[in-house]
């Protein structure tokens, strides 16, 4: 991978906007992103992504462009806090910089250092730009596979820092109120309880919890985002849809691509309602970016988590084939300002009361559970022309995210669970899906009412 020189110089405008796409600004930054990248937004920061396949090889790259801060020294105090948290943390290596320092034209000095190393195999180059200037800082950070130089040059080119402050962050444009500014009612992070996914690591920003995987094979790095509860507005439903809006500038009920949009509605075992848009973006057949956004109700407040990741076909974080953390996590995820209610737990024995199955070419899965406690399971294994089927009874209870079933003869097994509604049709319909995932095992196993 060639060296990317990160040194501001003046551009010819009409060469920018051939490189780059319409002009945006975050904080005290005001730049170009590449053109067709996809834009996100978190408490923070505000992140452009672009993944692509190139000679039979797939790439991808993030810019991520973070809030100003105070400045706690010169530049390059700065710039050192910043390495360590950005990079050092992050990565997990012992990386030493060797930073260019530049004095900018619009007042501010800035530094910057890159460090390469291979991620799950994949050849990755980090970049940390921090500019020091007007009593702040604010930093960047590019993290690469090979092949995106004209656009890190280009991106950095068009990059221009104001000498006055701005607070809130807020975009160029004119836009509407964002999760970034939720309304100062809202709740703390610290109403938030869950289980960091194997591997990834964890950064608290000024106001997120930010979660972000290691670099995966093919270059891709997932993330999830936990926000500030913020009051609710309208149905939930409706502000689900609005946020997502606000968060990916997209319309999340139109310009349906394959896989399909999904969205899940249904009650926590802590008593809180959750909504939950799972929509990729990018063209349909091309490379795609897979969005999860879920937004629960607690009270008169609304908890809001992001997620990304690449397409979900593929994803090593959210993907159908090869890993899905997203089970886990979400069964981990509590919310200290909730706490179930006696009537809350016999309103979910009342919906998961029925008979559930899930069945594929060579084996069958059913469960019976009534409201008063019991259940029946029953499962049938094809194997050429033999069919062998088991039973069983028992008596279930739940213990938080967690089904409990003992069986009469005392055998007893767990399993994080969900019990909601699924459509793939942009809400006109819904299916009821019950979704178990045993300690231990990597996927989950969903069922569909029968009756």
């Amino acid at each position: 991978m060639k060296m990317v020189r990160l040194v501001t110089v003046m551009l010819v405008l009409a060469l920018a906007r051939v490189a780059l796409g319409q002009a945006d600004g975050y904080d005290v930054a005001t730049f170009m992103p590449p053109r067709g990248w996809t834009r996100s937004e978190s408490p923070g920061f505000v992140s452009f992504q672009d993944m692509r396949v190139r000679n039979g090889r797939a790439g991808s790259c993030q810019i991520y462009v973070f809030a100003s801060g105070a400045s706690i020294g010169n530049a390059a105090a700065n710039f050192e806090a910043e390495w360590n948290v950005k990079v050092v943390q992050p990565l997990r290596i012992a990386a030493t910089p060797n930073p260019q320092i530049e004095n900018r034209p619009d007042g501010w000095t800035a530094l910057s250092s890159f460090v390469d190393a291979l991620q799950n195999g994949v050849p990755v180059r980090t970049i940390l730009y921090t500019a020091t200037g007007s009593g702040r800082y604010i930093s960047i950070v590019a993290n690469c596979t090979d092949g995106y130089q004209a656009d890190l040059t280009g991106f950095f080119q068009s990059l221009r820092l104001s000498a006055a402050s701005v607070a809130p962050p807020q975009n160029a444009g004119s836009r509407p109120t964002s999760v970034l500014n939720p309304p100062a009612a809202g709740g703390r992070l610290g109403d938030y309880v869950f289980t960091i996914p194997d591997t990834w690591t964890r950064q608290n920003a000024s106001d997120a919890i930010v979660l972000a995987s290691p670099v995966y094979q093919g270059g891709e790095r997932c993330q999830l985002s936990l926000l500030p509860l913020r009051p609710a507005t309208r149905g939930l439903p409706d502000d689900a849809l609005n946020i997502f809006r606000e968060v990916f500038k997209v319309e999340p009920l139109t310009g349906d691509i394959y896989p399909p949009t999904r969205l899940f509605r249904g009650t926590s075992p802590q008593g809180w309602e959750y909504f939950v848009v799972k929509k990729p973006l990018g063209p349909s057949g091309g490379v795609q970016m897979g969005t999860i956004l879920l937004v629960a109700k607690v009270g008169n407040n609304l908890a809001t988590v992001v997620g990304t990741s690449k397409e979900f076909l593929v994803s090593n974080c959210f993907g159908e084939l090869v890993r899905d953390v997203w089970p886990s996590f979400f069964g981990s995820l509590q919310i200290k300002s909730a706490a179930p209610s006696a009537q809350a737990l016999a309103a979910l024995r009342q919906k998961l009361a029925g008979v559930w199955i899930s069945a594929t070419a060579t084996v069958g899965l059913r469960y019976e559970f009534s409201a008063d406690g019991r259940y029946m399971d029953a499962a049938g294994v094809r194997q050429r022309r033999t069919l062998q089927t088991f039973f069983g009874n028992g008596s279930y209870s739940f213990d938080g995210n967690t089904l409990i079933l003992t069986s009469d003869d005392n055998g007893r097994t767990t399993a994080l669970f969900r019990l909601e509604q699924e459509s793939k049709d942009f809400g006109r319909s819904w299916t009821d899906t019950l979704c178990l995932l045993s300690p231990g095992v990597s996927g989950e196993v969903c069922y569909n009412r029968d009756r």
